[in-house]
């Protein structure tokens, strides 16, 4: 009994988590063959103690035996679930880090996206600004093209009109006129010289007449207008031909 006391006291030394089922394992081994030996009267039983036959047992050592055993069974069950718990709380900080990155590239996907659409919406409000600003543009500038294009229209009618109502049919035709002695002839603008007609002197000059042309007389219209100018009469038709 000593040695068996003795050899559950080395198993409670050593390493309780790691080797306590061994331990138990190995002391329930002795207390059969201890127990065997008690029931078969064993003669080497009997002559470690002549003072009795029966092999006295200390129940209290096996049942302190079977607590240890338990409380190890327990505290390795304990350590068990101390790990499980361990692992299990590791994976959900784990599943957590992971859920709050995706989380976190979600909203910067997202903020990219709407970046991405306000770049895009801000380009095409450019896009149209600019478009808009090249219509209106080409707008005026058909409107003053046709402005332009009905002040020719309007100055070259007067010009045609001046020259049908002189008897011409170009700005720089001339007409001859046949006299009883001799003949003589003149130009649009010596015609319109005579006739004061300072409008029709400017529109000839804007239509590209020759205001050097003589006239039957060897004058050019300005020529003439300053032989013709009484009392400023031609004075408009002067400025009109670029005088003073």
């Amino acid at each position: 009994m000593r040695i068996l006391r003795n050899n559950t006291l080395a198993c409670r030394s050593s390493s309780r988590v790691l080797h306590g089922a061994a331990c138990a394992s190995k002391f329930a081994s002795k207390m059969k063959t201890i127990l065997s030996c008690a029931d078969e009267g064993c003669s080497g039983c009997k002559s470690q103690d002549k003072r009795t036959d029966t092999v006295k047992i200390d129940f209290a050592v096996a049942a302190a035996a079977e607590a240890e055993s338990k409380r190890l069974r327990e505290e390795q069950e304990r350590q068990r679930q101390e790990k499980e718990r361990e692992r299990q709380r590791q994976q959900q900080e784990q599943q957590e880090k992971e859920r709050r990155q995706r989380e976190k590239l979600r909203q910067e996907q997202e903020e990219q996206e709407k970046r991405r659409i306000a770049a895009d919406q801000q380009e095409e409000l450019r896009r149209k600004q600019i478009a808009a600003a090249q219509a209106e543009q080409l707008r005026k500038e058909e409107e003053e093209r046709q402005a332009a294009q009905k002040v020719v229209e309007a100055k070259q009618k007067k010009v045609q009109d001046f020259l049908t109502e002189a008897g011409f049919q170009s700005i720089n035709e001339q007409k001859k006129k046949a006299g009883l002695m001799s003949s003589s002839h003149l130009y649009p603008l010596h015609a319109a010289v005579k006739a004061k007609n300072s409008e029709a002197v400017k529109l000839l000059i804007w239509s590209k007449a020759d205001a050097t042309l003589q006239d039957s007389g060897k004058k050019t219209p300005m020529a003439l207008a300053l032989k013709l100018d009484k009392n400023d009469s031609h004075k408009a038709v002067i400025a009109a031909l670029g005088g003073s």
